[in-house]
């Protein structure tokens, strides 16, 4: 709620939700992008300072300990906010897109996916968030078992942990004490 807020407050911001890293060492992930706000709080939000998409390791951990935020992608923003980060950082992208759309026609499927094919591959967290942290704000999110299943080594790794839980929580109620200790 409180990014939602804070849109309504300044319409010319982004609010990111951040999440407090709760595993140590295997919140590393080379995956994640990291966010680092100021000290000076606005209500629930604080501004980013910086913002980096996908850091090698050792700069994970160092943001980490730094109180750094992992970057969930959630966000709250206005469509026009968006657009003008957009053409802040990507300028040339939008001159080749937007006048394509102002036709009906344009947004024929068709003529989308032959529009889309020509332009090139861009990452909205790396090229243009990074470059715009000055128009970013984040909540903190503290520890509540979120997690990033974005990647399929992610998503493996959740669902045998999952399974692991779900088991030890079965075994009472199966007759098999004997097995539960091997388990924890």
């Amino acid at each position: 709620m409180g990014g939602i807020l804070a849109t309504l407050e300044d319409p010319g911001r982004v609010v990111l939700l951040g999440m407090t890293p709760e595993g140590g060492d295997s919140d590393l992930d080379a995956d994640y992008g990291w966010i680092v706000s100021s000290a000076a709080a606005d209500g629930p939000t604080r501004r980013v300072v910086e913002f980096l998409e996908k850091p090698d390791a050792a700069s994970s951990q160092r943001l980490m300990k730094r109180g750094a935020l992992v970057n969930t992608l959630i966000l709250a923003a206005r469509a026009a906010t968006l657009l003008l980060l957009y053409h802040r950082a990507m300028p040339d992208l939008l001159r080749r897109l937007l006048p394509r759309l102002s036709r009906p026609e344009a947004w024929a499927r068709d003529v989308l996916r032959r529009l889309y094919r020509t332009l090139p591959s861009r990452d909205f967290s790396k090229d243009v968030l990074e470059r715009c942290t000055d128009d970013l704000s984040v909540v903190a999110v503290p520890p509540c078992g979120w997690s990033d299943l974005g990647t399929p080594a992610r998503l493996r790794r959740y669902q045998e942990q999952r399974a692991g839980e779900c088991l030890r929580r079965a075994l009472p109620t199966a007759g098999l004490p004997s097995v539960r200790p091997a388990l924890a």
